[in-house]
């Protein structure tokens, strides 16, 4: 008998030992993304906002809400927000909105918009990289729903040109979803908190 309330005992001890390491190495995870990106502003849509959302981020480094677009008249006062936040890098991931733009062109129209919003925050921050981050994928259900998701592919393929024009960077995140299946939240459009993480992780990269 005292054996075995011995080892319940051992087993019990090591069981909260693990979820304390686990607890420890999620708040040390949290913690780094914070250092990390702190000299970082993600501005974006609501997929962006996730970030904050998640408490992956916090949201002095979270400038994103539902609905947002490229449309310069739209993003002036985010321009102005961005500048007073004084950041060495700002990431821009926009375009899952602006696809769904009631236009027959959507594309070129949110393109030509977006070129103002890289120059208008170039001219009030001269010294900040600028980094756009592809469209990401929704699940086939949801281009089922909304067929005109299916441009996603040719919106990136564009918008990679842009860069190019306009001497910003460009990150493709195709490849996490390459590597990981199941990030999609219930509507196939917005993600659970691990594809956040994963973004992170592959942007760190990308800092120079």
């Amino acid at each position: 008998m005292r054996k075995m309330m011995m080892a319940i005992l051992v087993t019990g001890i090591i069981s909260l030992t693990l979820m304390a390491c686990g607890n420890q190495k999620q708040v040390m995870e949290e913690e780094s993304y914070q250092s990390i990106f702190q000299d970082s502003v993600f501005l974006g849509d609501s997929i962006t906002e996730g970030l904050s959302f998640h408490d992956v981020l916090d949201e002095a480094n979270v400038i994103a809400g539902t609905g947002k677009t490229a449309e310069i008249s739209m993003a002036m006062k985010d321009v102005k927000d961005i500048a007073s936040r004084n950041p060495k890098r700002v990431f821009i991931q926009l375009g899952s909105d602006d696809i769904l733009w009631p236009t027959d062109e959507p594309i070129p129209y949110s393109l030509s918009h977006y070129a103002k919003l890289i120059r208008s925050i170039k001219d009030e921050l001269p010294n900040a990289s600028i980094t756009l981050l592809s469209v990401t994928p929704v699940t086939p259900e949801a281009e089922k729903k909304e067929p005109r998701y299916k441009q996603i592919g040719d919106y990136n393929q564009e918008l990679q040109e842009l860069t190019l024009s306009e001497q910003v960077g460009f990150v493709d995140l195709s490849p996490i979803f390459n590597n990981t299946q199941g990030l999609h939240d219930t509507d196939g459009i917005h993600f659970k908190a691990q594809f956040y993480t994963l973004l992170l992780d592959f942007l760190k990269d990308q800092l120079t």
